[in-house]
């Protein structure tokens, strides 16, 4: 099914699909979703053609994340296959603003059913097919796609999907619905390109913290390069697969 886009009052759905080919007007703009347990206090995509602000009471049932940055934290010579890559997260309060176009991540906290995200006199921005968002590490550049309809991964054309556990996957037949996004990878050497993605969320510890983890051998210190770091000083780095500002 395809939304009719003469209505002054739009309703999206995870069973209809998105063809607007330029920005219009509407009364209100709404995503109706609905999540089973399956999905509680896991993270999802987030991608809807319309500015929303978030409220408290969505708060309540959900947990919405900006996505901050992409880093690499690899060992020296390793082969890129073996690559661990971590998304960070930034949380979202009341009044933010997830803009149309733009992905984000969300953790429902419990399962809802037609649970509506409305937006009076929207803007319903025109579907691409470019890169909404591109970042990239020293090993790969990453774009994120959106997804307006039912979009399927094939062994030519793969990319990463969250899956309904909330972890990221490589989809080689796997089909993505729409309001989602998707991401695809690309090395800058050329080598084909298999990270292992990670979610995380942003958050601070002190350096006798990391220094404790390091003396009784659970510490694996790495910067932002993928560089293993045997005496941190003030920074960011990856401990353990976590993020952690040392001040």
């Amino acid at each position: 099914m395809t939304v009719n886009f003469s209505a002054q009052d739009v309703e999206l759905s995870d069973d209809s699909g998105y063809s607007i080919t330029e920005n219009t007007e509407v009364a209100s703009a709404t995503y109706k979703k609905t999540l089973g347990e399956e999905r509680v206090g896991k993270y999802q995509a987030w991608f809807v053609p319309f500015d929303y602000t978030i409220t408290a009471a969505d708060l309540a049932k959900f947990d919405f994340f900006k996505i901050n940055m992409i880093a690499n934290a690899a060992q020296p010579g390793e082969n890129p296959a073996s690559d661990d890559v971590y998304i960070f997260l930034n949380p979202m309060a009341a009044g933010d603003v997830l803009y149309g176009n733009k992905p984000y991540v969300y953790r429902p906290k419990g399962a809802v059913t037609d649970y509506e995200f409305t937006t009076e006199l929207a803007t319903l921005l025109a579907k691409t097919d470019a890169s909404v968002l591109q970042t990239s590490t020293t090993t790969a550049t990453y774009d994120f796609y959106g997804t307006y309809a039912n979009t399927t991964a094939t062994t030519e054309n793969p990319f990463y999907y969250v899956s309904v556990n909330g972890n990221i996957c490589k989809g080689t037949t796997v089909t993505v619905g729409p309001y989602r996004w998707i991401l695809r990878a690309t090395a800058k050497d050329g080598i084909s390109y298999a990270p292992n993605f990670s979610f995380m969320e942003n958050g601070t510890t002190g350096i006798n913290d990391v220094r404790s983890q390091m003396e009784d051998g659970r510490g694996e210190v790495y910067n932002l390069a993928g560089q293993r770091v045997s005496q941190p000083t003030k920074g960011l780095y990856i401990v353990n697969g976590k993020k952690v500002v040392i001040k």
